[in-house]
């Protein structure tokens, strides 16, 4: 970049003296027209170098952040194709590839509940299709890759913004800490479903929803978005196993009258200024008998017989126009 710079003001002090010249032209036309005329390609020459050296200026350190970025998505895509036992498998195919895993899961629990018992590892147990049962491990490699991506945010980007009001960095570093706990528990479902119980899960399960409820038209959350969302997938499908079935409100969605909902923004989400001119706005279409649900903070789940509800945070007019 000290190149760069350098080389720059080089080009603008001569881009400059050549301005000087053109200024000069005027009076000389006259006399010296085929002299002023012959410096234009000169002039156009140095012109385009300093436009170029600008524009390398504003779009090196950008495009290096983003081949960085690239680089660790392409890693850990590897990891994951190896942890899965899928040949090949990229960030944009792996939801589809997830929601197929799903429908496969989905099946083997009808049959179970149908009493098939070809299905039935040992009682209360599901047996998945092979790659549900790297998932875990999945989720970890999904993790680190959302470390890395607030990590690498830009100074003054959303990303980083987030990261600040909502201390995404050192959640998300308490998630891999209990994902690896899991991974390396001969029985890697149930110690997970322990670490949901426990709320070490809280962060990585409710930030995908409240990503695309708040910044879901925002281009510069939408790597950490999938990221998060991948993440959660990762998890619910090892949970499966249990089974688990987790529950979760999405924020900006409504809830009747009458249902269990807390007032305390814990997250702070009202100290982000697009977080409260959305809930705001969809407050305004709020009817009588609803409340406007503006965070998820942990979620519910339905496990062994145990049913616990999603904790959820709903709007407040006094709380949130303060």
């Amino acid at each position: 970049m000290g190149t760069i710079r350098c080389t720059f003001m080089a080009a603008a002090t001569q881009v400059a003296a050549a301005a000087a010249l053109c200024a000069a032209a005027p009076a000389q036309a006259a006399d010296e027209p085929w002299e002023v005329w012959s410096i234009a390609p000169t002039i156009g020459a140095f012109v385009a170098a300093a436009g170029a050296l600008v524009l390398a200026a504003m779009f090196v350190p950008k495009w290096r952040r983003a081949a960085k970025l690239e680089r660790d998505i392409a890693a850990t895509e590897e990891q994951v194709a190896e942890i899965m036992g899928w040949p090949a498998v990229t960030l944009d195919r792996l939801p589809a590839e997830l929601a197929r895993l799903k429908r496969d899961v989905e099946t083997v629990l009808g049959a179970f509940e149908n009493g098939e018992q070809a299905h039935v590892e040992r009682p209360g147990r599901i047996e998945l299709p092979p790659a549900a049962r790297g998932a875990v491990a999945a989720a970890v490699a999904f993790a680190e890759v959302t470390q890395r991506m607030i990590a690498g945010a830009r100074r003054g980007s959303l990303v980083q913004r987030l990261d600040a009001s909502l201390q995404l960095a050192s959640d998300i570093e308490a998630t891999i800490a209990a994902l690896q706990k899991a991974n390396v528990e001969s029985d890697a479902a149930v110690t997970l479903a322990n670490i949901l119980r426990a709320g070490e899960l809280n962060h990585v399960m409710t930030m995908g929803p409240l990503l695309t409820a708040y910044f879901g038209n925002e281009d510069d959350a939408i790597a950490l978005r999938a990221a998060y969302q991948t993440c959660g997938a990762l998890i619910e499908l090892a949970l499966a196993e249990v089974p688990v079935i987790v529950l979760l409100l999405q924020p900006l969605s409504t809830a009747a009258r009458g249902t269990h909902v807390e007032y305390e923004d814990q997250r702070g989400l009202r100290q982000i200024q697009e977080v409260r001119d959305v809930v705001a706005r969809e407050a305004r279409k709020l009817h009588e008998d609803e409340y406007l649900i503006v965070d998820c903070l942990a979620p519910g789940w339905h496990m062994a017989g145990e049913l616990r509800r999603p904790q959820i945070v709903a709007y407040a007019r006094a709380g949130w126009t303060a």
